[in-house]
């Protein structure tokens, strides 16, 4: 290899790394990435405990993760550069296989749009076996072609073992291995060669993994996990043309035309490696044609196509491309080879640099909700004695969180109803506070029930978003009830007002709130039905400056009209909250928060009776508790 193309591929693995390396731990992990963490941080034989039993990856990924976190740690950083370098190596097998199969420059190109690829930079910073994968693959097609080519027995050797190390980083690179089956019988076929050294290499990859697959038959037939889609053949190489030609692609535009595009540029390379080597034409046609038949005929039984499973096939897209553009270079003097080359390059960068610009910065393109916002603020106001719940089994959890005391409820896909409310109940009983991260998209918790039965039967004290992901708190009876400020007050006959909490914006009980015009006046009012109810009222919430005037009002059925007065039971505590919006030419002084309740039918005020009561104008006087600044 001449010096011009060695500088020239030290650049282009140097702005592999940049690229891979840039915003790497900008987002937190994701559920999966903290699956492997978590899994990689087991001992080896749990790890192939898991991997026989629970995990749909053979034990190859997780094994040597284990040995890098111990040497590296498990920080964002240090696990997800573990990716990074299994696809920067990719990069540089990238041109070593596209310049022994097509010469120099296909490698060359093919090499700079894996190096700007998003969909490969996407997996560089996710601690997945998708990087390592791709790498195995490229390798994998280097040793086979040697072997092929020269027939040596180290060499199919060396193959033997390239192909166990792919098959035990992730069952569909049997896929890969397929192809090459297919290419040596081609080959054999038409040289009436040697079939011995080839036989005995496969032979050894499907006795090296053939005893794993008997262990961990359970996981091998299983599902692969919610989100695979159910595609037909072309469907699969479209997509695949489009997001390894592109990258990720997220936008509601352009998804047709760039697979088209994609597929043209894709076609000319195939004529131009074609004309180069028809062998190794074949080679790289088998690894792109024969994963998706597969994948296709797999599919019969069950939605099963991800991109990201043929992660493996990629790199051949990229060097047919990459041999086209070299192509049209073939003979630069003449002005439409030169023109359309620069067409096709400026479109494949443009369209690349394009997709990775919105990957880094773009929050459709983000892979993981804010785990490591939202679990710093649990960790750090969570007290000793909370229970944290998270409705949802995403590893990305146990991965933030800091404390051992993290419930997850339901325990299951398939909820027991009963059993998650008798553990809700008995957290309740022993707990002051409990705190939620719920599980909004409904994966697990599909009728939202432990967030819709602690919203019944404790108190709602906070709620705090960052992106895609909310931490709710509620406080239990133990707690409420000491911190609630007791009446003596009934509204009508038979409801008693039995106290109230003013709170600030972090949910805490306050004597006395200040607030500015425009801000949240937070209050929790609790109630109590001697009887039945026959009628349901209206409760008014009024905030009145020092002349009196209503600056401010919330008028509902109790919790926001979810809990009409004729659905109370006696004797149960209903627990009221509101937030009402000073208005934002309030005057500043001392309010009074008025409560009561008044008919719908005729907007008549019950009247009311007690202690606190103002009975004159039917209804509850509590002083003292805003100040506006």
């Amino acid at each position: 290899m001449g010096k011009r193309w060695l500088w020239a591929m030290v650049a282009v693995v140097f702005l592999a790394f940049v690229a891979r390396l840039l915003f790497i731990d900008k987002q937190s992990l994701r559920g999966d990435e903290g699956l492997s963490v978590i899994y990689a941080g087991s001992s080896l034989p749990e790890i192939i405990r898991v991997t026989r039993f629970v995990s749909g990856h053979p034990p190859l990924f997780y094994s040597t993760l284990h040995f890098w976190q111990a040497l590296a740690g498990d920080s964002e950083l240090s696990v997800r550069f573990f990716a990074l370098w299994w696809s920067v190596l990719a990069v540089a097998l990238v041109f070593a296989m596209g310049r022994m199969l097509f010469g120099p420059g296909a490698g060359f190109w093919a090499a700079l749009l894996t190096a700007i690829n998003s969909f490969y930079i996407m997996h560089a910073q996710d601690i997945r076996v998708y990087s390592m994968l791709v790498a195995a693959s490229v390798l994998s097609c280097i040793l086979f072609w040697r072997a092929l080519s020269f027939g040596r027995r180290r060499d199919w050797v060396r193959y033997a073992l390239s192909g166990l190390f792919l098959t035990y980083a992730h069952y569909f690179g049997a896929f890969v291995i397929a192809a090459h089956a297919a290419l040596f019988v081609w080959v054999q076929v038409e040289q009436r060669g040697r079939w011995l050294p080839g036989l005995v290499s496969f032979g050894g990859i499907g006795a090296g993994l053939a005893p794993w697959l008997w262990l961990a038959r359970t996981v091998v037939t299983g599902n692969h996990g919610p989100g695979a889609q159910a595609l037909g053949l072309l469907g699969m190489f479209r997509q695949c043309a489009l997001t390894f030609g592109v990258g990720y692609w997220m936008e509601s535009w352009g998804h047709m035309g760039l697979s088209v595009a994609m597929i043209l540029l894709l076609a000319w390379g195939v004529r131009q490696a074609w004309r180069y080597s028809q062998r190794g034409m074949g080679l790289v046609g088998l690894v792109i044609a024969t994963p998706l038949l597969m994948l296709y005929v797999v599919s019969f039984s069950r939605p099963i196509f991800r991109d990201r499973y043929l992660a493996f096939s990629a790199p051949a897209y990229h060097l047919l491309w990459g041999t086209g553009l070299a192509g049209l270079l073939v003979r630069p003097q003449k002005s439409v080879r030169r023109a359309i080359f620069g067409i096709a390059l400026v479109f494949l960068l443009a369209t690349s640099g394009y997709a990775l610009v919105r990957y880094y910065t773009a929050p459709a393109y983000f892979k993981s909700p804010d785990w490591r916002g939202a679990l710093s603020f649990v960790n750090e106001h969570v007290m000793a004695g909370d229970a944290v719940i998270s409705n949802h089994h995403d590893q990305a959890v146990l991965y933030y969180y800091a404390g051992s005391d993290l419930y997850v409820l339901p325990s299951g896909e398939r909820p027991d109803a009963e059993f998650t409310v008798g553990e809700l109940e008995n957290l309740r009983a022993d707990q002051d506070r409990i705190w939620l991260l719920p599980d909004r998209a409904r994966l697990w918790d599909r009728e939202g029930l432990v967030e819709h039965w602690l919203g019944e039967n404790t108190e709602p004290v906070l709620e705090a978003s960052w992106r895609d992901v909310s931490v709710l708190l509620y406080h239990t009876p133990r707690l409420y009830t000491q911190e609630m400020t007791q009446l003596d007050a009934r509204v009508g006959k038979d409801i008693a007002l039995l106290g109230y909490i003013v709170r600030n914006s972090q949910g805490q009980a306050v004597e006395c709130l200040e607030v500015h015009p425009g801000e949240l006046v937070r209050l929790t009012v609790y109630w109590q039905t001697d009887a039945p109810l026959d009628e349901d009222y209206i409760v008014f919430v009024h905030l009145l400056d020092p002349t009196g005037w209503l600056r401010g009002q919330q008028d509902n059925q109790p919790r926001q009209g979810t809990f009409p007065t004729r659905a109370w039971t006696r004797g149960d505590l209903v627990v009221d909250r509101y937030q009402v919006v000073l208005a934002g030419d309030a005057p500043a002084g001392e309010y009074t928060i008025e409560i009561g309740m008044y008919r719908p039918t005729d907007g008549a005020r019950l009247a009311t009776s007690g202690a606190d009561a103002d009975m004159e104008n039917s209804r509850v006087l509590l002083r003292g508790h805003v100040v506006v600044r």
